[in-house]
């Protein structure tokens, strides 16, 4: 490409051993990995890249622009009078504009099977052939336009309920939506006189209300984390493919996907961990929420203990929620109410779901499926004179991790306690000598507890 726009020799090669030159270093939970050399490519943050990245796209366009002049490929109008355009190019996507036949088709691949090659873009072009070969039906291809160009969100609020059932409604309630439902602070859900269908029922319920923030209500797209509008997710709807399995975050254990998939064959090795008792004078809140998905059974529970490891409070509670995380941010919630009501001072929270500490930690605003809850829980600290926000293993999570599962037993349980259940009594007894318990981890990862 450098040659293409005449380029002298020794440039050419100067700027090429700075791409081939450079080394890369991953961290991974806070230690550094071995360095390596990129086979292709420009580090992030190389100030080469956006030089190198106009020069190579400014080619495209020229592309583009000698096919349309040759009259092989034909622009698009927003209207009649209005100007023609080819193509759009962003910082990280692009969108080719064409009239929809084969002449058109076919000079559009072309041009970018001559980009290919002229940029030695031979990964775009298995990409290219791996869509011709699973192409997209009309009704695919129509949903994932609409997705792409439209965000349309998903929000409970919109629409009424005369649209989630069938039969007839008593006179009025064919205008009663589902905000309407929601009476000091729970669902009421038999305020109408037809029985809502189950699964309807049960995601009102999994709904979670404000507690404590208060924020008016606000459209999201439902397929994402943080309520915001992704292409990737538009795509994987467009499919037919669930977009709520991430392909990054492992909510689990913290660790990304595609770095557990280096992993895989690497020896595992047995480490120890154990409770830690709080420093003298403060107290430790530690919860945990627990999901069994084929029943759909949740609950969560939580242990407030002293300086000495000695238990002042805990709770163990079903709840409606729809995932393992709702459930540890709703019994997190739960404990930081208790702690509120007891005057707790300062205080350290621990839970085993290092993705509900980064959600609760963060400062970046959410707007997803568990937005009620992490606003809730940030206002729940900041009520709190001082606070630490701990990740913990599940191995030393014990007694919590124990409590969230009396309260998935059934939709009825819900336990408050200053003096521990017996089936806590040897839990809380091995925490206060300290016993160690083994973790399986990765021998890569450098990870202190």
């Amino acid at each position: 490409m450098l040659q293409l726009y005449k380029f002298l020799e020794p440039l050419t090669k100067l700027i090429l051993s700075c791409i081939s030159t450079s080394s890369i270093s991953v961290l991974l939970n806070g230690g550094k990995l071995e360095s390596f050399l990129p086979s292709r490519g420009i580090r992030q943050g190389d100030p080469l890249s956006p030089y190198l990245f106009i020069m190579c796209i400014e080619m495209l366009g020229f592309l583009i622009d000698l096919k349309s002049e040759e009259k092989l490929w034909d622009p698009v109008k927003a209207s009649r009078n209005g100007p023609a355009f080819s193509h759009l190019f962003f910082a990280d996507d692009l969108v080719l504009f064409a009239k929809a036949n084969l002449k058109n088709c076919d000079n559009v691949k072309e041009t970018l099977d001559t980009f290919c090659e002229l940029s030695r873009q031979k990964r775009v072009q298995t990409k290219l052939q791996g869509w011709k070969a699973s192409l997209l039906s009309m009704a695919g291809s129509v949903i994932l336009t609409q997705s792409v160009t439209s965000a349309i969100p998903s929000w409970l609020n919109e629409g009424t309920i005369q649209s989630l059932v069938e039969g007839p409604l008593n006179r009025g309630e064919d205008e009663v939506t589902m905000i309407d439902l929601m009476q000091n602070g729970i669902w009421a859900t038999d305020n109408v006189s037809l029985e809502l269908p189950a699964d309807v029922l049960k995601a009102i319920k999994a709904t979670p209300i404000h507690r404590s923030a208060r924020r008016k209500d606000q459209r999201c797209w439902v397929s994402s984390a943080n309520g915001q509008f992704e292409s990737k997710s538009a795509y994987l709807l467009a499919v037919n493919e669930d977009p709520s399995i991430q392909d990054f975050a492992d909510a689990n254990n913290g660790v990304p996907n595609c770095v557990a998939d280096l992993r895989k064959g690497n020896t595992k090795t047995s480490r120890l961990v154990k409770w830690l008792k709080p420093p003298d004078g403060w107290w430790k809140l530690n919860t945990d929420g627990s999901f069994l998905a084929p029943s759909g059974l949740a609950g969560g529970g939580g242990i407030i203990r002293d300086s000495k490891g000695q238990c002042i409070g805990g709770f163990a509670k079903a709840c409606v929620v729809t995932s393992s995380l709702a459930a540890e941010l709703w019994a997190l919630r739960e404990g930081l109410l208790r702690c509120i009501e007891m005057h707790a001072q300062v205080m350290e929270l621990e839970l085993d779901a290092i993705a509900a500490v980064s959600l609760i930690s963060c400062n970046a605003s959410t707007n997803g499926d568990f937005s009620i809850l992490v606003d809730d829980c940030r206002d729940l600290l900041l009520q709190l004179p001082q606070v630490k926000i701990l990740h913990c293993y599940r191995e030393a999570n014990c007694c919590a991790n124990a409590l969230a599962r009396m309260g998935s037993t059934n939709y009825d349980v819900e336990i408050s306690f200053v003096t521990p259940p017996p089936m806590l009594i040897s839990l809380l007894e091995f925490d206060m000598l300290g016993t160690y318990h083994p973790r399986l981890c990765s021998a890569l990862a450098d990870i202190s507890v």
